[in-house]
């Protein structure tokens, strides 16, 4: 085992590792995983990278969660900004 490279970028896992550009998160066709990954924990994940580009099917599983918890807190959130703001004009 390459330390670098066979580790879940996330988590350190060595375990059922998954290569990120390998994945696509259902109900998610437009971004990819490594964007998802970025969006909701900061970390980039390049083609290019030395270091490990993989991520367990765990860490997999927490995205898919993640991710779909922060896309229906945006939306929610718009929805009730477009229903106060006419109550604000009043």
């Amino acid at each position: 085992m390459d330390s670098y490279t066979d580790v879940c970028r996330l988590c350190s896992s060595t375990h059922d590792l998954l290569w990120v550009f390998d994945k696509k998160l259902p109900g998610a066709a437009t971004i990819s995983l490594k964007d998802i990954i970025f969006a909701i924990s900061g970390v980039e994940i390049h083609y290019k990278d030395v270091i490990s580009q993989k991520i367990c099917s765990e860490c997999y599983q927490l995205a898919k969660i993640t991710y779909g918890f922060r896309e229906m807190s945006i939306k929610s959130n718009k929805i009730l900004k477009v229903a106060i703001i006419p109550l604000q004009a009043d």
